[in-house]
């Protein structure tokens, strides 16, 4: 049978506060000063456990029940069945007979469970770490197979950058290559008209002025006035020339002539002049060269354009060219 020291003795802990603090050490420390309450209650000894112990390193030991009289251990079994603790959080303390209670010393051994790795909160039950970790994963594993998606179509528009930035690069060098060629044949044919133009000008000098041309409105009183006012050593008479669409009289002077025109036809290019400037002006200027075929040659290579591609035959009787005045500062 219990004694009233027995009973107060093997009563169970109660877990109240350790379910408010489920850490390990603030389970030893409930869990002593309940402990340290009971002793109290029946007067024994002064109870030996270090807290500091049970913070630090704690194992439960298996320890058995005591051993109950067949009166006490039904209800025995239905105090315990009423003050069974919450689910949350399972604790169990075991007080059995030792050497030394057996002796006259009582003693209380103290089991302490070892914490589940899971965590416990208030928003659900128990999940382990590595169903934790394994959840995340499988969330994880669609995005991450995403990112290696981009990244391998990241680099496959690199590598056709690459290749299409490699064959403009070898266009690029390709026409400039072309570039530099035309360049070194267009020095080419500048050195070959340099020395043709040098040639060209050795082939014929600049002779004398052999005549101004005047176009005049009035053909009969302009040959009266370079006769009768300006004592004129000889004036021709007027002769027409149809292929040139003019009428000519040349006025002869000390060292040069000086050559009236008057339009011969409505196409004629002196009828165009005279409508520019009604009272006549000086039409053209005419220079002597020894050799006209080269001397056109050589004004073509400079840039001087002719008015005809070859000489025509002048009212000397001898062929002539006549030049573009836009070339030749104006002058016909």
């Amino acid at each position: 049978m219990f004694t009233p020291e027995r009973e107060a003795h093997s009563k169970p802990i109660s877990t109240d506060n350790v379910q408010s603090n489920p850490s390990p050490t603030g389970i030893a420390k409930t869990l002593v000063s309940q402990l340290l309450e009971k002793q109290n209650t029946f007067g024994s000894k002064a109870l030996t456990a270090s807290t500091t112990s049970a913070e630090s390193s704690y194992r439960p030991r298996q320890t058995e029940p005591p051993a109950l009289s067949k009166e006490a251990e039904p209800t025995k079994r239905a105090r315990l069945g009423a003050e069974s603790p919450p689910a949350a959080v399972t604790t169990s303390a075991a007080v059995t007979a030792t050497p030394a209670e057996a002796a006259g010393t009582p003693c209380v051994d103290l089991a302490v469970p070892q914490p589940a790795v899971a965590s416990t909160t208030g928003l659900g039950p128990a999940v382990s770490s590595s169903v934790l970790q394994n959840a995340i994963s499988d969330a994880l594993a669609p995005l991450s197979e995403q990112i290696r998606g981009e990244i391998r179509n990241l680099h496959l528009d690199i590598i056709r950058q690459g290749f299409m930035y490699q064959e403009q690069i070898r266009t690029l060098r390709q026409e400039c290559s072309e570039a530099r060629m035309l360049r070194q044949e267009i020095d080419r044919l500048r050195r070959e008209n340099e020395q043709l133009r040098r040639y060209l000008c050795l082939a014929w000098k600049l002779g004398r002025l052999n005549h101004v041309a005047i176009a005049v409105p009035d053909m009969a009183q302009a040959s009266s006035f370079w006769k009768n006012v300006m004592q004129a050593e000889k004036v021709s008479d007027s002769i027409p020339m149809p292929e040139h669409g003019v009428y000519t009289v040349f006025v002869e002077l000390g060292n040069t002539k000086i050559e009236l025109l008057h339009p011969l036809g409505d196409k004629s290019p002196i009828a165009g002049f005279l409508a520019k400037n009604k009272q006549g002006g000086i039409h053209h200027i005419c220079l002597e060269v020894p050799d006209i075929v080269a001397a056109l040659g050589t004004l073509k290579v400079c840039g001087v354009r002719p008015l005809s591609e070859t000489p025509k035959i002048g009212a000397h009787g001898l062929p002539v060219v006549f030049l573009h005045p836009k070339d030749c500062g104006g002058v016909l």
